[in-house]
């Protein structure tokens, strides 16, 4: 399902262009084995939801969503794609609710969609039990500040001192893999962060990553004016044991401090 939003949006129509979303086996949220590409349903191995029954849901209850992102100001700059995941009870409650994918690089409005979202109620699941569904949205900023998409060369350059930061803030990262979404501004500060995980992320882990990623400038050459956005793959194993820092270059003293002393 895919749908879009302004930084000044109203609730958004349903277009029958949209892509239904993939399947998600309750036991493997990887997998899609056996998706019927024709099918208008979301399904698990243990129940089943129709994509319309889904959409109308969230569609009701967009409004609490849309705010989370008209009314911060991560709107003057972060746009991109957002996928929430949900996992239904049998009862058409969420049990979870988590972002998957973000390009919006703000841990405050991401965070604020999946908690507005896990306030939505479904239709009871078609099945046996809960189902479990991906819900792609998109949003498009004011543009007030212009932003670059950063190379690949670059996340890697920042990386080792990214690396170096978190274990020395956190120990540890809390998941074995973190996508994580960055704008920079001119002087390396970073003025955002957020994040896509493939599972769910305890809150105090993703708090301490976050502050951790905005404490100090990172080396990364940004016009004035500008916002840089960097994406890169933060992993378990690299945390634990990051990449060791070059030291930084020193003077020993030559002869002419000795010279200097024993004209004393």
């Amino acid at each position: 399902m895919m749908i879009g939003l302004g930084a000044c949006a109203t609730a958004p129509t349903r277009s029958a262009e949209s892509p239904a979303p993939a399947p998600l086996h309750a036991g493997d949220a990887q997998s899609d084995e056996g998706y019927d590409d024709s099918a208008l349903e979301v399904a698990s191995e243990y129940g089943s939801m129709e994509q319309g029954d889904a959409e109308d849901a969230i569609h009701r209850n967009w409004s609490s969503i849309a705010r989370c992102y008209e009314q911060a100001t991560a709107g003057d700059y972060a746009e991109g794609d957002v996928t929430l995941r949900f996992v239904v009870r049998r009862t058409g409650v969420p049990s979870a609710v988590y972002i998957v994918k973000s390009e919006l690089g703000n841990l405050e409005v991401e965070r604020c969609i999946a908690d507005a979202a896990s306030a939505i109620r479904f239709p009871r699941p078609h099945g046996n039990g809960g189902t479990i569904f991906d819900y792609s949205m998109q949003f498009q900023s004011r543009r007030e500040i212009p932003v670059v998409n950063l190379p690949a060369q670059t996340a890697a350059e920042a990386l080792p001192q990214i690396l170096g930061g978190l274990f020395a803030d956190c120990r540890e990262l809390g998941a074995e893999e973190v996508l994580a979404t960055l704008y920079v501004a001119h002087a390396g500060q970073v003025r955002s962060v957020g994040f896509a995980t493939p599972a769910p992320w305890p809150r105090a882990e993703a708090d301490c990553v976050a502050a951790s990623l905005q404490k100090k400038p990172l080396g990364v050459a940004v016009e004035p004016h500008t916002l840089g956005r960097l994406t890169l793959a933060l992993r378990r194993a690299d945390v634990a044991n990051p990449p060791m820092l070059a030291a930084p270059t020193t003077t020993k003293p030559g002869p002419q401090i000795a010279q200097s002393r024993r004209r004393r």
